[in-house]
């Protein structure tokens, strides 16, 4: 079932499950399939994807598109990844007390 606007506040609950099993069938997401799937806002998984936190689980498509890899996030989240992420912003990586200081 093809969703053309996956965010889940215009989602049915048969739209959001068919959407969630298609997801769960497919090696690599597209960055809004990923942050619905896992729950991760959207603004937030795509400055992870642009950043170096992101070489582990993302895989370039193209001059524009990155897919993210569901097996390789799902790892980097269980491993604790997210807890790692709080001094990401838009323009890329940074640590959040070393920058600050």
């Amino acid at each position: 079932m093809a969703v053309k606007n996956l965010r889940t506040a215009n989602l049915s609950p048969e739209e959001y499950a068919a959407v969630i099993t298609a997801c769960s069938h497919k090696d690599f997401l597209t960055v809004k399939e990923a942050a619905l799937y896992f729950g991760v806002g959207l603004y937030r998984l795509r400055a992870m994807a642009n950043s170096e936190i992101g070489e582990a689980f993302t895989v370039q498509c193209g001059p524009r598109q990155r897919l993210i890899s569901r097996e390789k996030f799902k790892k980097f989240m269980e491993e604790g990844g997210m807890s790692t992420t709080y001094g990401i912003r838009a323009e890329g990586w940074r640590k959040d007390k070393e920058a600050d200081d």
